[in-house]
């Protein structure tokens, strides 16, 4: 099993509020394998992407998920989820970039709506 990464991201909404999506991406294909919704960034948000990552891909045994520095990342709830699924947990260096070229890149063709390759080979 491949690596896996988590971030949130939010979306201004008309209301003044922000919507905020959090994924899962399979680092080996580049691949969403899970994501998730909400009004907030709880650790539940980051739990919900990975539980949709386990739907999605079986098993999640021996795969590593590497986060940031976030709290939801940093929470009990996601330790807990991550130990009970058999993941490793990692973590980069805070504000290292090497963490953000894979999942601008599948963030960005989610954004945009490009999925007629490769992410990364998309034009």
């Amino acid at each position: 099993m491949s690596g896996r990464t988590e971030k949130a991201q939010y979306f201004p909404l008309t209301s003044g509020k922000f919507l905020y999506l959090a994924t899962v991406i399979d680092l080996a294909p580049r691949r969403l394998a899970g994501r998730a919704l909400a009004d907030h960034t709880r650790a539940e948000l980051v739990t919900d992407a990975l539980a949709a990552a386990r739907r999605c891909r079986g098993s999640l045994h021996g795969a590593v998920m590497h986060t940031d520095h976030g709290a939801p990342y940093t929470s009990r709830a996601l330790a807990d989820v991550c130990r009970s699924a058999g993941m490793i947990q990692s973590m980069s260096a805070v504000g290292s970039p090497a963490d953000q070229h894979a999942r601008g890149v599948v963030q960005r063709d989610l954004q945009t709506g490009d999925t007629s390759g490769p992410p990364g080979l998309r034009r």
